[in-house]
Protein backbone atom coordinates (compact mmCIF):
# COMPACT_ATOMS: atom_id res chain seq x y z
CA UNK A 1 0.00 0.00 0.00
CA UNK A 2 3.05 2.62 0.75
CA UNK A 3 4.33 1.47 -2.49
CA UNK A 4 1.27 2.16 -4.13
CA UNK A 5 0.86 5.66 -2.32
CA UNK A 6 4.25 6.78 -3.19
CA UNK A 7 3.90 6.15 -6.78
CA UNK A 8 0.62 8.31 -7.03
CA UNK A 9 2.37 11.37 -5.45
CA UNK A 10 5.26 10.74 -7.68
CA UNK A 11 2.50 10.77 -10.58
CA UNK A 12 0.77 13.68 -9.26
CA UNK A 13 3.83 15.57 -8.78
CA UNK A 14 5.04 15.20 -12.59
CA UNK A 15 1.49 16.69 -13.19
CA UNK A 16 1.84 19.10 -10.98
CA UNK A 17 5.36 20.31 -12.85
CA UNK A 18 3.83 19.55 -16.33
CA UNK A 19 1.13 21.59 -15.63
CA UNK A 20 2.78 24.77 -14.09
CA UNK A 21 4.90 23.86 -17.50
CA UNK A 22 1.76 24.72 -19.41
CA UNK A 23 0.70 27.41 -17.65
CA UNK A 24 4.06 29.24 -17.78
CA UNK A 25 4.00 28.48 -21.96
CA UNK A 26 0.40 30.33 -21.84
CA UNK A 27 1.37 33.42 -20.51
CA UNK A 28 4.81 34.00 -22.45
Amino acid sequence: LQQKEDRIKTQIETLRKSLKLDFQNINT
